[in-house]
């Protein structure tokens, strides 16, 4: 994989249902045009550490979908990674309320899917209020098991959202859905 550095103008690249663990980070690093990344099936497991994408600054759309992940530490030189608008985190054990605080620093983020998740720990409003450009909040096949008014803060918090999908999720009524 080494070897991929030398593709200087490579724009997509498609690494879905290999057997890659987190160590896949270190080798993408030279792949500064990279605008589409898809990591979708590996063995990237639990709190990944994406240091390694520091550099692919191009970088605007990152799938992780059918990985082990439960969180994403971003650490601060990713903090400029703004032009990244979609995430897609799908059929992982999310844990809520580390992962949005990580993830506030994309404020170009447009489409976030956590689609099949598992998502647990709280959910506070403060979460989702850097999520100013969120349009598109992907929660199909979702166990939300928060303990706070989920749809209520979704309203208050994120002013662009524009569609919002809980298809066949299964909501804790007692906390999600009391609005009181």
């Amino acid at each position: 994989l080494e070897r991929l550095s030398r593709l200087n103008n490579l724009k997509f690249l498609f690494l879905d249902d290999n057997y890659f663990n987190n160590s896949i980070f270190s080798s993408l690093g030279g792949l500064s045009s990279l605008r589409h990344l898809s990591l979708a099936v590996n063995r990237l497991n639990g709190s990944d550490d994406i240091k390694g994408l520091n550099s692919l600054s191009n970088l605007e759309e990152l799938d992780m979908t059918g990985n082990a992940i439960e969180n994403l530490v971003v650490p601060k030189e990713l903090h400029n990674f703004t032009n990244l608008e979609e995430l897609i985190l799908g059929k992982s054990d999310l844990h809520v309320s580390q992962l949005l605080p990580s993830i506030a620093s994309f404020t170009s983020l447009k489409y976030l899917s956590m689609g099949g998740c598992i998502l647990t720990g709280a959910v506070h409003g403060q979460d989702f209020r850097k999520f100013k450009n969120l349009e598109n909040l992907d929660m199909n096949l979702v166990y939300v098991d928060v303990n706070t008014s989920f749809l209520q803060i979704v309203g208050e918090s994120m002013p662009s959202l524009k569609f919002l999908s809980l298809t066949d999720s299964i909501l804790n009524k007692n906390t999600i859905l009391d609005q009181g």
